[in-house]
């Protein structure tokens, strides 16, 4: 059973719009039903899910009803894995999407998410803005992410402080 609660998440200024429901903790149910209005929203451009309780049911539910226009979300301090990963690869491939920052910061991805968001982001011309910090990731992912950063020419912040990268990564 969910009890509706109000939140106050559309922030509009001008004729932007921000959804902020960081730190709300609405777990993978208040997402599906969250993820459900997402369509509604029009002129959207960022969303922040920070420290929401999310794993991949409800992340995934989320990423798969994203606006088009979306040009920032952050989904740090969630638990979220492969899946998640995978389906986020997936959108960054889209060159439909215009999706400039997406922060991704203490969600354990380690190297398979790393990995998975690499080779999506060869090929993504709209990203500018990483990060994966306190991710868990290791030699095998930032050595991904680097190579990665050979053919990407739009990425130009990126963020992996609080990983376990050593010399070779």
């Amino acid at each position: 059973l969910l009890v509706p609660q109000s939140l106050g998440l559309v922030k509009r200024s001008g004729t932007k719009g921000d959804i902020d429901i960081g730190n709300y903790a609405m777990g993978d149910k208040y997402a599906s039903v969250f993820s459900a209005a997402i369509p509604t929203l029009t002129k959207i451009e960022s969303i922040n899910l920070t420290n929401n309780r999310l794993t991949n049911k409800g992340a995934m539910a989320i990423f798969s009803n994203l606006p088009l226009q979306l040009k920032r979300i952050d989904l740090s301090t969630n638990n979220i894995s492969a899946p998640t990963y995978t389906l986020i690869a997936e959108i960054l491939q889209e060159s439909t999407r215009n999706l400039k920052e997406l922060i991704l910061d203490n969600n354990r991805a380690g190297d398979a998410g790393a990995i998975i968001l690499a080779q999506a982001l060869e090929s993504n011309m709209s990203l500018s803005f990483l990060s994966l910090s306190k991710n868990e990731i290791s030699d095998p992912g930032a050595g991904a992410l680097s190579q990665m950063l050979r053919y990407n020419l739009s990425l130009t912040v990126l963020f992996l402080h609080w990983n376990n990268i050593k010399g070779k990564g």
